[in-house]
């Protein structure tokens, strides 16, 4: 989209120029060769934009096939000496064309930055996540082992290995669906900024 909007708005510059130059005067030439049966008068098909008229031929009382060629040229100089404003309507007209594309290309860029900045911003905070959930497990590693040790000498109750057990499944669990996230968020940002190959490595929070 950011493509197509600036597209607009070089098609719109290169108007305007266009426009610009109806104030200089236009010379026209046109060279027509034709080759084919002299059923027709062999002359002119294309009118020069209204400056020759095509000429066709008269009706025969028999076909005639021989081949014959015809040609016809013309040249003209076209100056609009009065114009009574319009060129200048067009001019003015061509330049708020230019502007509405280049406040469109603007609004483009300015609004894949934003998602750009929520893409990045969003990874931060994922990845600070992923990296709290890193500590989160090594406790309840941490954890299970003191629990297990005191299990075995008889100082807790079975349950609480059990306890310990799903704490740190659950931590495991937790760890993955951050990780996850991180990596979904990545892809994301590379997308919006049009990079292949490797995941970006951002700044961290710390």
């Amino acid at each position: 989209s950011i493509k197509a909007s600036l597209f607009r708005k070089s098609s719109a510059a290169y108007n305007l120029s266009a426009k610009k130059l109806e104030y200089m005067p236009a010379l026209k030439l046109q060279d027509q060769v034709t080759y084919a049966t002299a059923n027709g008068l062999n002359g002119t098909f294309y009118g020069n934009e209204g400056m020759a008229l095509p000429t066709s031929g008269s009706i025969r009382t028999s076909d005639n096939y021989s081949a014959a060629y015809g040609s016809f040229s013309t040249i003209a100089v076209d100056w609009a000496i009065f114009n009574f404003g319009k060129i200048k309507a067009n001019i003015n007209l061509a330049q708020s064309q230019l502007n509405e594309a280049d406040l469109g290309y603007q609004n483009e860029l300015f609004s894949h930055k934003i998602k750009v900045a929520d893409a990045y911003l969003l990874l931060l905070g994922y990845e600070k996540e992923a990296t709290v959930q890193e500590k989160n497990l090594l406790l309840a590693k941490d954890l299970k082992t003191a629990i297990t040790a005191a299990t075995r000498s008889g100082l807790k109750a079975g349950a609480d290995s059990s306890f310990a057990n799903a704490e740190l499944s659950k931590a495991k669990i937790v760890l993955n669906e951050a990780d996850g996230r991180v990596m979904a968020q990545k892809i994301r940002l590379n997308e919006l900024l049009g990079i292949s190959g490797a995941l970006p490595e951002i700044d961290s929070m710390n």
